[in-house]
């Protein structure tokens, strides 16, 4: 992900105080964001994924999650997800009351969304 990562964190810290419980959902092999996070966040941080690449991620799979894992959350976020994941995204954030935040790739098609520019890094805020 290179170093825009961090600029993604500090948009996460930035524009959402009052966190007690963030969830990156379908980390991946790239744990940069989310180890980021964990350091410099007091709250809980937790990560998801299908095929978990580390112990530190929870097995699950957004497109039927168990929302024991989301509960309390006060913010979703997913790195460079591919788009048909971004409707059950939202409805896991709207089901357990947690804003969403996507890192889109660049090539992603957004529809009537506008992405917003923090740094280097380029955020869609959903909910």
């Amino acid at each position: 992900m290179g170093t825009d990562y961090k600029d993604f964190v500090d948009f996460l810290l930035e524009n959402h105080p009052g966190m007690k419980k963030v969830v990156e959902v379908g980390i991946g092999p790239d744990l940069d964001a989310f180890r980021e996070l964990k350091r410099r966040f007091a709250g809980t941080v937790l990560a998801t994924d299908v095929n978990p690449s580390s112990p530190e991620v929870i097995k699950d799979d957004v497109t039927s999650p168990d929302i024991a894992i989301y509960q309390g959350a006060d913010l979703i976020y997913s790195i460079r997800p591919p788009p048909e994941l971004f409707a059950p995204l939202e409805e896991l954030a709207r089901r357990v009351g947690a804003r969403l935040v996507i890192r889109p790739l660049s090539t992603d098609d957004y529809g009537d969304r506008r992405p917003v520019n923090h740094g280097r890094a380029v955020i869609l805020q959903l909910l």
